[in-house]
This record gives C-alpha cells, sequence and structure tokens, in this order.
C-alpha cells in the first residue's frame, strides 16, 4: 500500500486532474504544479522534511521550465529525485538523445494508465534500495 509523495508538474489541467485521481486511487500523496517552476520549487522546500517529494511525474515541456532543464536544476542541486517524464511521440528523438539513468524514465503520451503506475513503483522500488545502503552508512 503506497503512500510515497509524487508531484505532478503538468501545465494542463485535464492531465492534472486525471493523474491525480490514478494516482490518488493507488493511495499515493500527491501534489500538483502547474509548471516546471513550480514543480522545482516545490521539492525544494519540501526535501528534508517529512512532506518530501519521492518521485516527479513532468511534462516535458511543462511551462515556465523545461523537462531537460528541470533536471538539470535537480541534479545541480544534489537532490537525488527520481523522475517521470511525459513526452509526446514526435519528441521521442529528443528522449533517445538524453542519459539513461536509474532515476529517470520517459514515457511516450498518449500512454496506458497502468504503464505509468508500474513505471512509478518500479522506479520507487530502484530507488528505496539504492538509498537503502547509504543510510545503514550514515547510521555506522
Amino acid at each position: 500500500m503506497p503512500c510515497e509523495h509524487v508531484l505532478i508538474a503538468e501545465d494542463e489541467k485535464g492531465l492534472q486532474v486525471t493523474l491525480g485521481l490514478l494516482l490518488r486511487q493507488e493511495n499515493y500523496r500527491v501534489s500538483v504544479a502547474s509548471n516546471g517552476y513550480e514543480a522545482y520549487n516545490t521539492i525544494l522546500s519540501l526535501h528534508k522534511t517529512l512532506s518530501a517529494v519521492d518521485l516527479l511525474v513532468s511534462d516535458l515541456h511543462a511551462t515556465l521550465r523545461e523537462g531537460d532543464e528541470l533536471l538539470a536544476s535537480l541534479k545541480n542541486s544534489g537532490i537525488p529525485i527520481p523522475v517521470i517524464i511525459l513526452t509526446e511521440y514526435a519528441e521521442s528523438a529528443w528522449t533517445d538523445r538524453q542519459p539513461d539513468t536509474p532515476l529517470t524514465r520517459y514515457i511516450t503520451k498518449p500512454f496506458e494508465p497502468q504503464l505509468l503506475l508500474d513505471s512509478i513503483r518500479e522506479i520507487l522500488d530502484q530507488h528505496k534500495s539504492a538509498i537503502q545502503p547509504e543510510k545503514i552508512k550514515q547510521r555506522r
């Protein structure tokens, strides 16, 4: 039963609502940002709190801060947050040029809801298993 916090950065209101409902039905805590700038500020402000964002789902072209710019800003901030980028079919050439990392996934629109849910669960599980050894080291 998930209780992780997922932040949705999407400028299209209809998709914000749809994604929010889908994720809440799966018992995720959901926050919504209308653009990449809001998403980045939300992640920074909640970092190291009990409400920290566990995963970001962002449209590649969320207004005010494009997906690639948002990824770079997150990397530079030192916050290792997993990200799922939603892209249009025509942008698949862009995603093919991006580095494939365990913390970043790309999903082409339109997509089946189950694909998104499976991707979220998989990337969160991978992220948890990667940070558990680090937490054990810090306690010693």
